[in-house]
């Protein structure tokens, strides 16, 4: 179905969908001489994904994974007939951009509310971003909901920081926050621990984080009992080392018997969920919404359904011109330019 590999052009979305089917096939399961699932050719198109990138030398796993998908999404776009493009990732119209383009966005978009009220007039002024992670900072903090916390407080603008209302027509004091709008199904949170500057470093302290996450209190008010916001931790991706050029990744997997497993390169040793939850290095944590499916089945299941809804006939099966999104551009996360 997919036009480009009809084509005889590489396709990521194709590329990711071998490698996600492999991960998860029953055979890996049942034969204990299956190896690794194997990216060489994701690996040998790392360009494809960011022109930043190189090949040989370690990226961010951060920005890895958002361009990844971003490029992914793309793909997605460029084989319907005729092709679209993507869409901006921020608008003032939450009913626009609440509609999903692909099936990633349904998966990992999340949307964020930046809200401006008026000290002066008490005119509220709305922006909506779509994200596929939520980044949030860790300096003195160590506990995740510590950090979630601070990420939705209330922030003074005032002295240098005066807001230009749209209704006074001047410069005044406002009241800014920031909230989680829309929860999706697969809540990526990334620590941000490289801070860059004059003397750019690595925060390497231990932030806690739970097993079971409910993200209410985050909420935008009028969304709070929209949706369930029950999640459960599903990996969590380490980093160790002082740099995001170097050091090393692993990460801890739940494994649809619900137990736990280390993935250091080739390796998998089963492990307790106390060491899950305490890694120093933690980077990057994948939470699922409690009344999802199986992991397993649900990314398998779903990018298999997709792709048929999204290559039917050479065209997306949705027709209908919405304006949905995007991440890149982002206030909180800039990406190299693609």
């Amino acid at each position: 179905h997919c036009r480009m590999k009809l084509e005889k052009q590489f396709c990521l979305f194709c590329e990711a969908e071998r490698i996600v089917k492999l991960i998860h096939s029953k055979a890996a399961y049942s034969s204990s001489s299956m190896g690794p699932a194997n990216p060489n050719n994701l690996v040998r198109r790392i360009k494809d994904i960011s022109k930043t990138f190189r090949f040989g030398r370690q990226e961010d796993a951060s920005e890895f994974l958002i361009c990844l998908i971003d490029k992914i999404v793309e793909a997605c776009l460029r084989s319907s007939q005729p092709p679209e493009r993507l869409r901006p990732s921020s608008g003032t119209s939450y009913d626009q951009l609440c509609h999903s383009q692909t099936f990633l966005h349904e998966l990992f978009g999340l949307v964020l509310r930046s809200r401006v009220v008026c000290s002066r007039c008490h005119h509220t002024s709305d922006t909506f971003e779509v994200q596929y992670t939520w980044i949030v900072g860790v300096r003195n903090h160590s506990d995740l909901r510590q950090s979630l916390h601070q990420f939705v407080c209330r922030e003074t603008l005032a002295g240098e920081n005066l807001y230009r209302c749209m209704k006074c027509k001047q410069l005044v004091p406002a009241i800014k926050r920031y909230t989680l709008h829309k929860a999706p199904k697969i809540l990526l949170i990334n620590f941000k621990r490289f801070e860059f500057g004059k003397n750019s470093h690595k925060l390497s302290h231990l932030v806690r984080y739970p097993e079971h996450l409910n993200v209410k209190p985050y909420m935008s008010e009028e969304n709070c009992n929209d949706q369930s916001l029950n999640y459960r931790l599903y990996a969590v991706l380490v980093h160790v080392g002082s740099s995001m050029h170097s050091g090393h990744y692993y990460s801890y997997v739940r494994s649809p018997n619900n137990r736990w497993y280390k993935a250091d390169d080739s390796t998998m040793t089963q492990c307790d969920l106390n060491q899950v939850l305490t890694q120093h290095g933690a980077y990057i944590l994948c939470y699922i919404n409690e009344t999802e499916p199986a992991i397993g089945n649900h990314v398998t299941n779903g990018i298999t359904s997709m792709n048929k809804t999204i290559y039917q006939n050479g065209k997306l099966n949705n027709s209908e011109q919405r304006t949905t999104t995007a991440t890149t551009n982002s206030k909180f996360f800039t990406p190299h330019l693609l």
